[in-house]
Parts: structure tokens; sequence; C-alpha cells
């Protein structure tokens, strides 16, 4: 497995910003086996997984906090986690997250890394607020993500907002007023629904998992209902847990088992 950390200068956002990108590699014992034949031939790329991280979080928040390198490994899939800060993954004062999730970090990455350029190898996952920024995204871009992970993914800001949750007292101001701002724009899962509507691309797939004790769970449920409903294929999973990395550590395997996987590299 090689593990890259990239900087680069994001248009979108205006400054430069981090990402890190996991790629399989040969292992000395698959060298020892002899066991290279699903690695890099000619013309060949890895699909890929963008993933996403929650609040007051990082770019590096997955690799510190999961086994996602070995998951990455045993399943042949490059990884992809960009640095999101507490943006919600939308378009903010301080940059267009939006696009640059969707648009320019996909462009800039498959440009210098054997990351397949196709829709069905490209997907997109996140936690908490990355699940609603996934969600977001793959809702708004349907032309460029084909498969969606939600994990304890956040719906509700006007909960989060008034609820009495260490989690709601506990947030800063700057943050409090982006999910203001929120509320009332177009920035909310309904409203992407919606649009999206016109999208010709219909077949986005969508896996929502979330702990039978997060405090998401009923919102987050409830909208994966409302893609059901508009005809969206949907998978639903509730489990023991909570809202935390033992949960999205155990669950992040579920989401890699559910994508379409070939297990070795695929044509660009």
């Amino acid at each position: 497995m090689a593990k890259i950390e990239c900087s680069f200068y994001s248009s979108a956002l205006k400054k430069n910003t981090k990402s890190i990108i996991i790629l399989p590699s040969l292992s000395p014992q698959e060298f020892l086996d002899g066991d290279d034949n699903k690695y890099l031939k000619e013309n060949t790329k890895f699909q890929t997984l963008y993933l996403l991280h929650g609040s007051y979080g990082g770019f590096d928040d997955w690799t510190l906090n999961t086994n996602i390198s070995t998951y990455a490994e045993e399943n042949c899939l490059a990884v992809v986690m960009p640095d999101g800060e507490n943006s919600g993954y939308n378009n903010i004062a301080t940059g267009d997250y939006m696009k640059y999730i969707s648009e320019e970090l996909p462009e800039y990455l498959e440009t210098i890394f054997p990351l397949s350029t196709k829709r069905e190898n490209r997907f997109i996952a996140g936690l908490s607020m990355g699940g609603y920024g996934a969600s977001f995204i793959a809702l708004m871009n349907r032309n460029i993500y084909s498969y969606c992970g939600v994990l304890s993914g956040c719906v509700d800001f006007y909960g989060l907002l008034e609820g009495s949750s260490s989690y709601s007292k506990m947030m800063c101001d700057n943050y409090k007023r982006q999910f203001e701002s929120y509320i009332q724009s177009n920035c909310n899962l309904y409203f992407a629904l919606d649009k999206s509507n016109q999208s010709s691309i219909n077949d986005t797939k969508f896996f929502f998992t979330s702990g039978d004790n997060d405090l998401f769970i009923d919102e987050i449920m409830q909208f994966a209902d409302t893609l059901i409903d508009k005809g969206f294929d949907v998978q639903k999973q509730v489990a023991p847990g909570a809202h935390n990395w033992i949960y999205w550590n155990e669950h992040i395997k579920d989401v890699i088992k559910w994508l379409p996987l070939y297990n070795n590299c695929v044509l660009s």
C-alpha cells in the first residue's frame, strides 16, 4: 500500500489544500508469493473511493482512526481523503467545497495518479458532516459519482442548532452561523433531491448505515426512505453503536463490501 500526502493550490478554495491518497501496491508477501497480477498493467487504473471526514476533523482522520488502508489494500481500491474543514462540503464564504470535491479534485488527481476516470468506477462516502456532504454532492453531481455511502450522516441542521446534546452545545459560533445559512438556503438534501430529479442519470445508488444509539438516526433513515420512495436503489443498515469512530471503523467495511469492486485494476 502506498500512502501519499498531496498538497496543491485549489482555485475553487482559493488556497493550498491537502489530501491523502491510498494506492494499493505490491506487498513483500505478495512479491514472495508471486502474486502481482492484480496491480497495474499498461493502461489500467484503480477504482476510487472519495472519503469525507466529519465536523471538527481533517483529511487525516480516516487514516488515524480506522483501518481504511488495510481495507483498501484488501480490495485493490484507491481511496482519496480530502480536507473539507467545517464546510459541510458546500459553497461557503471560505471556498466552494462542493465544486472542489465534485469537479476540481477528481480532475486534478486523475491526471497525476492512476485513478479511473469512468463514473462507474468513482465512488463517494463520508461520516457525519461528510455523510451529508457525500449525499449532497452525489445528488447534485450524478454524472460524477455512481455510488454513495453515508455513515451517521447529518440531515437536520435545525435540530442540531436547537438540540440539547453536547454536540449542539459545544458547536463553535462560525459553525452555527454556517448551519443557520444552510437552513435558509438550498443547501439541504431535500432540495438536492428535488433538483436531481432533473438529471438524466437515474442510477446513483446509496448505502446508509447508522448506530442504533446515534443522534442522527431518525433523520437520516427518514431521508433514506424518501430516496426509496423516489425510486432510488438504497440499502439501509442499523447496527449496535453510537456516533463514534468505533462504529465508523467497523462499518466502512460494509460500505466497501457493497461497492461493485473488481478487486483488480480496471481499464480507465
